[in-house]
């Protein structure tokens, strides 16, 4: 397992016990103690954690609190095997010599990996983080929209990259969301990105919204569309039936990982 991994694991484990010793962690992840102090060490300085004798806790405050959303590396941590296993099944939507547009956020960068190789396909997306994981896929040609640079979600805003989107015909688009309501459709945490999501959407003929259990619960300020503009949505097996059901019966395409 990965440095990067084995931290989302230690910090998914925190956020669930709000506690934990070096001892229990090392046992958890079958690691050193000796691991789990470095990782520790790590995600202490990213202000996640707070170290304590023998262990750590969530920090309190904006980092590790109940912020209405937190900077995208802080969730990156969170739901991170839902996060892969969602990413894995969209990618598997993806078909050959399609172009599509994968937005920012913590879920959509799990797709890159898992995208068929060598199918001559072409991602545009505004976000660092997608752009990062797409250089190590040289066989996916990967375009990067400019703009003004939203530190808190790695993503690139404003007239240039909302202008940009009208060069492109998109297949497909793999979004990621705030929250997720049955009648009410996608909705976002900020302003400020509404006006390059809603072009994005309006734009394209498919819309793969990917989205884990934990986006029902939460409902945004800013409304992105509406339920019949989702085709297709794709989420893990913790999804609330009822909502599940609901979406189904709107006539989204519902798969669960």
């Amino acid at each position: 397992m990965l440095g990067a991994d084995r931290r989302r694991e230690v910090y998914d484990i925190l956020r669930r016990r709000r506690s934990a010793t070096v001892a229990e962690l090392a046992g958890a992840l079958a690691v050193s103690v000796q691991t789990v102090r470095r990782d520790l060490d790590v995600l202490g300085e990213q202000g996640l954690i707070e170290r304590v004798h023998g262990g750590a806790v969530v920090a309190d405050g904006p980092h590790g609190g109940g912020a209405v959303e937190g900077a995208a590396p802080e969730r990156s941590f969170v739901q991170s095997d839902e996060k892969r296993r969602i990413g894995s099944a969209a990618a598997a939507l993806v078909e050959p010599g399609s172009t599509i547009f994968l937005s920012g956020g913590t879920t959509t960068e799990h797709v890159v990996p898992k995208l068929p190789a060598n199918a001559r396909i072409t991602v545009v997306t505004n976000a660092i983080n997608v752009i990062y994981a797409l250089s190590t896929r040289p066989d996916v040609e990967a375009i990067l929209l400019g703009g003004y640079l939203r530190h808190s979600e790695l993503t690139l805003l404003g007239p240039m990259a909302e202008q940009a989107i009208g060069q492109f015909r998109f297949d497909q688009a793999l979004y990621g969301c705030f929250g997720l309501d049955p009648e009410d459709g996608l909705s976002g945490a900020s302003l400020v990105e509404t006006a390059m999501d809603r072009e994005v959407i309006a734009s394209v003929g498919r819309l793969t919204v990917l989205a884990d259990h934990t986006k029902f619960d939460q409902r945004g300020p800013v409304r992105l569309a509406e339920v019949g503009r989702i085709s297709t949505l794709v989420t893990d097996t913790g999804a609330p039936e009822d909502g599940v059901r609901r979406l189904a019966d709107h006539g989204v395409e519902v798969v669960l990982a």
